[in-house]
């Protein structure tokens, strides 16, 4: 009997890691596609998600601030790299048709929950994100996790089709199949260097899906991490091209295209970048 438990067990644990090395390199290959523009309804993605999951998209729109839902509680780092309680930011993003589509806009710190102390006015907003689902539950997750809560505005997890039931959008069907986990928002008339009334959200978004694609990169350290640039790249033992520090706050009006960061790779070869100097983080 014990034979037979450690056995499916190991066959479990093979299966699981066949499966994780295939989700890695198709996030690797649709990464690296060319980036997606959105304009309005019908998005792309409608009744055929699955084809576009992990596909960078750039939507322009004015944040819907008044909708905005937050998931947590969850760890975040701040400035300094410490940990820090919050949550996670999704906020609906109306585009130039009325269609919204809803936005991942990273780690808010638990100080700065309440709108009054970060003040924010709508404005045109391009952002470009990688196209997600929501989160993937393990098979306890599924069945013994404690569920969100719609109907109270509360979310413990990132699931798009339970967010969507709050982001009073017209479309709501293909609002509800996917979300974007922002990488990079710039705002059309100013740069956050300019103003200092915007600072607020660069210490908002202090850090934004820690590992959203692989998770902590057990091969970089946070200290190496911190000192990076502001992008943070890090090879994992899979793939090394895969973009894992996806900080909002701190890319506010950096011109860079998604298409050359994905194709700069690991931190060494970002580095090499021309543009390294410039998009460093001071």
């Amino acid at each position: 009997m014990c034979f037979l438990l450690v056995s499916s067990l190991g066959m479990w644990q093979l299966r699981r890691m066949k499966w994780k090395k295939e989700l890695i390199e198709m996030r690797r290959q649709r990464l690296a596609m060319p980036r997606i523009q959105v304009t309005g309804s019908p998005f792309p993605w409608k009744d055929q998600v699955q084809d576009y999951i992990y596909r960078v998209v750039e939507v322009r729109g004015v944040f819907d601030h008044t909708n905005e839902m937050h998931v947590g509680p969850r760890p975040g780092s701040d400035e300094s790299g410490e940990t820090t309680p919050g949550v996670l930011v999704v906020t609906p993003l109306r585009l130039e048709d009325g269609s919204t589509v809803m936005v991942n806009r990273g780690h808010l710190a638990a100080h700065r929950m309440d709108r009054a102390t970060r003040p924010e006015v709508p404005t045109w907003v391009r952002v470009r994100g990688v196209l997600e689902e929501g989160e993937i539950p393990n098979l306890i997750g599924r069945y013994a996790r404690i569920k969100n809560r719609p109907d109270r505005n509360q979310y413990l997890y990132l699931i798009a089709p339970e967010l969507a039931e709050n982001a009073n959008a017209r479309n709501h069907e293909e609002c509800s199949q996917a979300a974007l986990q922002a990488f990079e928002p710039l705002y059309s008339n100013w740069r956050v260097e300019d103003d200092l009334s915007r600072m607020y959200l660069k210490d908002a978004c202090s850090i934004c899906l820690e590992a959203f694609v692989l998770g902590t990169n057990r091969d970089v350290s946070k200290k190496d991490k911190i000192n990076g640039p502001g992008l943070n790249f890090s090879a994992d033992d899979y793939c090394k091209y895969f973009l894992v520090g996806y900080c909002p706050g701190k890319t506010l009006g950096r011109e860079v295209e998604s298409n050359k960061l994905h194709s700069i790779g690991v931190r060494e070869e970002f580095k090499a970048h021309k543009d390294y100097e410039k998009y460093k983080r001071s």
